[in-house]
Formats: C-alpha cells, structure tokens, sequence
C-alpha cells in the first residue's frame, strides 16, 4: 500500500517543459524575464542560431536570472563558469546549443541576452524543464 502512495505522487521526468527566453529574432534586446520558480529538475538551456554564411560573424547567448525580475546577474554552473552560448564564423545548424543547470541554482526569473557582431541572423533561446 505505501508502494501505491508512492507512484501516485510521482511525476512523470518525460514531460519536458519548454519556455521561451527570446522567440526568433534578430535584435539584440534582452528577453523578458521569465517566472522558473514552478519548475524543477535539471533544466537546459538552449539557443538556435540561423544558419550564417559569414567568417566575422559572432553570436553570444548570456543566461541570466533574478530575484525580483530587475536586477539580473549571469547564471553561472557549480564551477563558477558564466552560462554563455557562442556561436562564430560559417555555419549551418541543425541541432540547438546548449547547457545543463540545476534548477535549483536558478532564481526566479530568467532571461537571456543576444549580441550580434558581423551578420543580423536570427536567433532564439530557451530553457526545457523536466518537471512542474
């Protein structure tokens, strides 16, 4: 009987949560911020580039997150590192970057920001949740 109880609050890990950071776009204005504090397990972040047929050309996706949806900082990993996407030179895409998180190191707002150097190419970001 308590092995019943059990399953029954379980939740099912394969109903991936998807939320927008920044919908295709080719302008460099930080996403609004995003309410995460429902969510929970080992998110990913991910970015999408459009393909880019220039040399010079450099994107870079910053995850970001606040406490109170004002001030944003850059969401780093256990060790320290900042979570930033870069994608530069040539190049077809077919497969989003991305990095993994513990949503518990997430404050409750996320964001991400998009720089551009060379080409405006469209670009988009999210972060997959594994559970609500």
């Amino acid at each position: 009987m308590i092995l019943a109880a059990g399953i029954a609050g379980a939740q099912d890990a394969n109903q991936m949560h998807y939320l927008t950071l920044v919908p295709p776009s080719n302008t460099a204005a930080p996403g609004a911020g995003v309410d995460v504090s429902a969510y929970k397990g080992n998110a990913r972040l991910l970015a999408d580039f459009e393909t880019n047929t220039e040399a010079g050309y450099v994107a870079t996706v910053t995850f970001e997150h606040s406490a109170n949806n004002t001030d944003y900082a850059t969401i780093t990993n256990t060790a320290g590192a900042a979570c930033v996407i870069v994608k530069s030179g040539a190049f077809t895409n077919s497969v989003p970057d991305g990095l993994s998180i513990d949503s518990r190191r997430l404050k409750k707002y996320v964001r991400a920001v998009v720089a551009q150097t060379g080409e405006t190419n469209a670009v988009s970001a999210w972060i997959v949740f594994p559970m609500k």
